[in-house]
């Protein structure tokens, strides 16, 4: 890799194929090989979007709490404290805190369920490497790949060229 420039500010979207396989020490026909793409994985990790990390327990709880229904209940719930309906007011609170409770219990799995349904669905890619044509997880795509993207099919993030032609 040594003479090789990888930096990740470049406009390639701007520069010519040839120019991106020289600058990115690959071979449009070729590929790279399997060494150099397994070097690129670890120094550059997998082709995946970082995710956020899920929001704790206590911030679903209040993002429930400002809903504005449950704002209008803990209104409610004052003013009936307020105009001497103790037991009124009590229920109300105790609804509310259910239903935050409740509420916080299904985004949070509703949260869980979205993120094991992203897990199942691993896209494929279609690289050259060593001159061969493998199936690769798409996580597994690297600076320098040729990827070979067939009609109906999503694009790696890590592509950013097409090149039109018939196989």
């Amino acid at each position: 890799m040594a003479g090789t420039e990888h930096n990740t500010d470049s406009k390639w979207y701007a520069l010519g194929v040839d120019t991106v396989i020289n600058r990115l020490g690959s071979n449009l026909e070729l590929g790279l090989t399997d060494d150099i793409a397994a070097k690129r994985l670890i120094e550059y990790g997998p082709n995946e979007l970082r995710s956020e990390p899920p929001p704790s327990r206590l911030k679903v709880a209040l993002g429930q709490v400002v809903d504005p229904m449950n704002l209008m209940l803990v209104a409610v719930a004052v003013v009936s404290l307020v105009i001497g309906e103790i037991s009124t007011g009590i229920l109300i609170a105790v609804l509310v805190l259910v239903n935050v409770v409740m509420g916080a219990q299904q985004e949070l799995k509703a949260k869980a369920a979205v993120d094991a349904l992203a897990k199942l669905q691993v896209p494929m890619a279609r690289v050259i490497r060593s001159g061969n044509t493998q199936k690769v997880d798409a996580s597994e795509i690297v600076p320098g790949d040729v990827v070979q993207i067939e009609a109906g099919r999503s694009r790696a993030s890590r592509c950013p060229h097409c090149t039109i032609g018939h196989t």
